[in-house]
């Protein structure tokens, strides 16, 4: 084989792997007037009662702030699309919900005006003081939703939920979620809401194409 024709091998192959890879999906969240939540947590006692040091209850916030977004299929490449960290601002966490794979490091922050004792549900493990300006890490070795909160500030929860599906993402503030640069195939779009299916269907990506999906109910208990 002569060395023009070497360079077209090189060539057609070159842009058989970039054609493969050129796909993207850009999707949007949009809700029902029919899907309803409530906080995630309603103050008791005297945790109503107010004071100048700081909120007692957590602000309303938009729904799709708390959503995960999965593509599942053959030949995916294997990442989440969020930054592995948490933070803690004016005793919330940042995000208030964090993606991750099994076994994958989160780091969480502390950027608050004070410390706070953070615990998890998991086997073994027990509650972490995390002074100001401090960072701990965490880990999850199984698929699942779990929640880390301060023992000491009953609405600062964060939901870690740790993922198996080749790719996942966060929703923005607007509802807009994206997976770039992926190969042309059949893939599984999923959606969930406080660790609940909210959504799951079939998507063809070829080049770049747009998913707008409307949910109805929320899944979770309200």
């Amino acid at each position: 084989m002569n060395r023009i024709a070497v360079l077209l091998v090189v060539l057609i192959a070159t842009l058989s792997v970039r054609s493969s890879q050129g796909a993207e999906i850009k999707g949007y969240i949009r809700l029902s007037p029919e899907f309803t939540v409530t906080p995630i947590f309603v103050a008791p006692g005297y945790w109503q009662l107010p004071n100048d040091v700081m909120e007692v209850q957590p602000p309303l916030v938009d729904p799709r702030s708390e959503m995960v977004v999965e593509l599942n299929g053959a030949g995916l490449p294997n990442k989440v699309l969020v930054k592995p960290v948490l933070r803690i601002e004016d005793s919330r966490f940042v995000p208030r919900v964090l993606p991750t794979k099994p076994n994958s490091k989160l780091t969480i922050t502390n950027l608050d005006w004070m410390g706070h004792l953070l615990e998890t549900k998991t086997q073994g493990t027990r509650a972490k003081r995390l002074g100001l300006k401090e960072s701990m890490e965490y880990s999850f070795d199984k698929p699942g939703t779990y929640n880390i909160r301060c023992t000491e500030v009953p609405h600062l929860v964060a939901e870690i939920f740790v993922s198996d599906a080749p790719m996942v993402t966060l929703p923005d503030s607007t509802g807009a979620f994206r997976f770039p640069d992926i190969p042309s195939g059949s893939y599984t779009l999923r959606i969930w809401y406080r660790g609940k299916l909210a959504y799951s269907d079939p998507v063809a990506a070829k080049g770049t194409i747009r998913v707008d999906v409307e949910l109805k109910k929320s899944p979770a208990k309200d």
